[in-house]
């Protein structure tokens, strides 16, 4: 506790008083305060604010910005620094999201109002779909850092051809709708002269979901090598469940719905294109591609 000015002789004590530096009222512009015998103190107030002139201790606040990886503090006004960060916004990792989640998904223009949720659901029976002159596709909802090893599939009626399967990232094209854009894994190939389930092992150089990604999903696009050969692939059939809800909570407007949607990239030449986003695409009722991954 300070000492009291009770009793004392204003002579004998002014020179502890806090005064405006000029002994005229505080304004509206900032001016030191200063002791009775004219020192002034390390900060300066106004009738709207108080600036501090010296080192201020005591408070809990921040007193400097340091800058990060891939992070760069501008401080040419110390009062209002400005931080940049380069490689994303710090947010995390984008997080898998499922074709419900997405913008719709390229599919006919006919169709392209209706099909916008998952296409593949538990329960459903499978059906023969023909993989001829055409590829098909699904989206494989996906986060950074996340591996694909192993690539599961059946052929239903083998042919004297080989599969072969690309991972893609997500995009979206002129009318914002998501397509596959370029080819982020070649994932080989496999013969289908034989039906059967069918294994693409890639447990020797898997699949990285890479950071930065726009979606937290991927295409996975399988295709003939021989685009005049004819063979039969697996796919969800849309009849386990009739095939489509009417009027329901998942629909489009009046709209049918159908929740196995076959979705084909119809620019196919017989190999993976690198870049995939100004292809051809298309989709069909049901018969949606019957594929399975595998992190392990």
């Amino acid at each position: 506790m300070g000492l009291t000015l009770t009793n004392e002789q204003i002579d004998q004590t002014y020179a502890g008083l806090i005064k405006m530096n000029d002994n005229v009222g505080i304004t509206g512009v900032l001016k030191p305060l200063s002791d009775g015998l004219g020192s002034n103190l390390p900060f300066e107030v106004s009738t709207t604010g108080v600036n501090f002139t010296g080192t201020v201790t005591g408070i809990d606040a921040v007193q400097t910005i340091v800058a990060g990886t891939n992070v760069t503090v501008d401080a040419t006004d110390p009062a209002n620094p400005i931080v940049s960060a380069a490689g994303g916004g710090g947010g995390g990792a984008t997080p898998p999201m499922t074709v419900d989640m997405l913008p719709s998904i390229k599919s006919s223009t006919s169709t392209r109002k209706s099909y916008r949720n998952g296409e593949t659901v538990i329960g459903y029976t499978f059906t023969n779909t023909a993989l001829a002159g055409t590829a098909m596709w699904k989206v494989m909802p996906m986060t950074e850092a996340d591996t694909i090893s192993t690539i599961y599939y059946n052929i239903q009626t083998a042919g004297t051809t080989d599969t072969t399967i690309g991972i893609y990232e997500l995009t979206t094209d002129a009318d914002g709708e998501i397509v596959m854009g370029t080819l982020l894994k070649n994932c080989g190939t496999v013969s289908a002269a034989t039906g059967g389930d069918k294994f693409l092992d890639l447990t020797a150089s898997p699949f990285v979901m890479p950071a930065g990604a726009t979606y937290g999903a991927v295409g996975i696009m399988i295709g003939n090598t021989t685009p005049a050969t004819s063979i039969n692939i697996a796919t969800w059939s849309g009849g386990g469940l009739n095939s489509a809800w009417s009027n329901g909570t998942e629909n489009v407007g009046s709209a049918t719905v159908y929740r196995a949607i076959q979705r084909r990239y119809n620019s196919w030449t017989g190999s993976l294109p690198t870049d995939a986003s100004a292809g051809a695409y298309a989709s069909t009722t049901s018969g949606a591609l019957m594929l399975m991954v595998a992190n392990n």
